[in-house]
């Protein structure tokens, strides 16, 4: 005959188990209410004080009007969560590169003043970001979509303090020149010409010397393309600033249009914009000087190797660079007097094979 089956306990983990033996094998004990309020009403901690705010939230709808005077009295009383949050925010503050909590990292930078002001060609927002890099903080203002949508070959993603220097530089020239060509006021007078000159001049001693301040609100919007910068001028504040009635300031002083470009040199980034004064590039004019010295040798008779073993490098390093001494005379002339178009860089000079016809090397290289 089989056995008789014996029917298993609901409250054990096995049939014909003990409940008190599994209770003092396990060590369950029943669950123990522990106040959470002393006996002055206050709460010992703040998970405490969420405790009681979730029981207040869940409670019967016919006690939780009165239970929510209460609560929100108590609330008020212990600025718990004040301090809390005041903790996070100073530690949002914190650069990840250096955690410690006492440290107060000591700047003179403005910030993004360019916030909110400028789009690019497309109409999309520059946004401002940044990243640490060897514990430097480096600021950026980057098309939004580069964030929201990936990557985009036509989105703008620029150097913060370049792109506020430059575009305060366009600002300060176009206020000088204006103020230079008698186009402040829309009817100029020969007796308020001194005091507009005084007003305009101070205006830019501001600009230069708080530029976060008065930059942000002096820019109305500005827009980027590829060559090209547009910015207007908010013509209260302009009105303001050079103590002039709105309808006497010149139409054309509230628009500014400047040429803008991105340099690029490596895996440096620089914003060109106005009318710049030619810039030289010293490690291009240093490697074009090099590689004629090179050139001479290899005509006298020197083998590659040689130079490569006297200089230290690699004889695909002089092979690559060597070239440069064979350029169409208008390219090393323009690189000399830094008039090279923005995109001619060491890098893409030495990575392609130059065309013998000095015709062909300056349709290649930009001329």
């Amino acid at each position: 005959h089989r056995a008789k089956s014996v029917p298993s306990i609901t409250h054990s983990f096995v049939a014909d188990l003990d409940a008190a033996l599994v209770q003092k094998i396990f060590n369950i004990a029943k669950r123990k209410r522990k106040p959470n309020i002393h006996h002055d009403g206050q709460t010992d901690d703040l998970g405490a004080r969420l405790e009681v705010a979730k029981r207040a939230a869940s409670c019967h709808p016919a006690t939780l009007s009165a239970r929510h005077a209460r609560l929100n009295k108590f609330l008020l009383t212990v600025p718990v969560w004040d301090r809390v949050q005041e903790k996070m925010r100073k530690a949002s503050q914190r650069s990840r590169a250096d955690p410690t909590p006492d440290t107060r990292q000591r700047t003179t930078d403005p910030g993004s003043w360019l916030t909110g002001s400028l789009q690019d060609e497309t109409g999309d927002r520059l946004t401002p970001t940044h990243t640490t890099r060897k514990g430097r903080r480096l600021r950026y203002y980057v098309s939004n979509r580069l964030i929201s949508g990936g990557k985009d070959i036509s989105g703008w993603r620029l150097p913060g303090p370049a792109l506020e220097n430059a575009v305060m530089d366009v600002i300060v020239r176009h206020l000088q020149d204006a103020a230079a060509a008698h186009q402040v006021l829309a009817q100029p007078e020969a007796g308020s010409a001194e005091a507009v000159q005084t007003s305009v001049a101070d205006l830019v001693t501001r600009l230069q010397c708080q530029t976060g301040q008065v930059g942000a609100d002096i820019l109305a919007n500005g827009r980027i393309a590829r060559g090209q910068i547009d910015l207007e001028l908010n013509p209260k504040t302009l009105t303001c600033a050079l103590g002039i009635a709105a309808d006497h300031l010149h139409s054309d002083l509230t628009h500014v249009t400047a040429p803008f470009d991105l340099r690029r040199r490596g895996v440096e980034a620089k914003v060109i914009a106005g009318d710049m004064a030619p810039q030289p590039d010293p490690h291009l004019r240093s490697m074009l000087i090099r590689a004629h010295g090179w050139a001479r040798d290899l005509k006298a008779g020197v083998q590659l190797m040689e130079i490569a073993r006297s200089e230290s490098v690699p004889g695909a390093f002089i092979r690559t660079r060597a070239q440069l001494a064979f350029l169409s005379p208008k390219i090393p002339a323009a690189i000399l007097d830094g008039t090279q178009p923005p995109e001619l860089t060491l890098k893409r000079l030495v990575s392609v094979t130059h065309p013998l016809d000095w015709t062909e090397q300056q349709r290649q290289f930009g001329f």
